[in-house]
């Protein structure tokens, strides 16, 4: 499911005070980014609910940046689905970052998916 309906990747810039707030309101997948070799990244990065995109921008003062340090990737189907598919997914953390603008984040994505596929044959 989560494959069809991918996420829509936004970029902002936040204020450095904003960043750990900001990261504590998403579905992250920060374990495993961690295991993909995506942690310690000066980024927040994570899941939100379509319905809940323009108030957080506004409520964390998020600057639309293509260079920023926030990506949220929303989503605008079923959040349970979304917390149960997601949690742990290798995959799923894959996809998304196979379809990022940034070069590093796409780079592992797509090595994590052919890693993935190798095991399957």
């Amino acid at each position: 499911m989560l494959a069809r309906h991918r996420a829509v990747e936004h970029v902002y810039r936040a204020h450095p005070s904003a960043r750990g707030p900001l990261a504590a309101s998403l579905l992250t997948l920060a374990e495993v980014e961690a295991r993909l070799g995506l942690a310690g990244a000066d980024q927040v990065s994570g899941y939100l609910a379509t319905i809940d995109l323009v108030a957080t921008v506004e409520r964390f003062a998020l600057k639309e940046d293509p260079t920023g340090d926030v990506v949220l990737r929303v989503v605008d189907f079923d959040w349970r689905t979304v917390r149960s598919v997601a949690a742990g997914s290798v995959v799923v953390a894959a996809l998304d970052l196979a379809g990022s603008a940034d070069v590093r984040e796409r780079s592992m994505g797509l090595g994590e998916l052919g890693r993935v596929l190798e095991g399957v044959r």
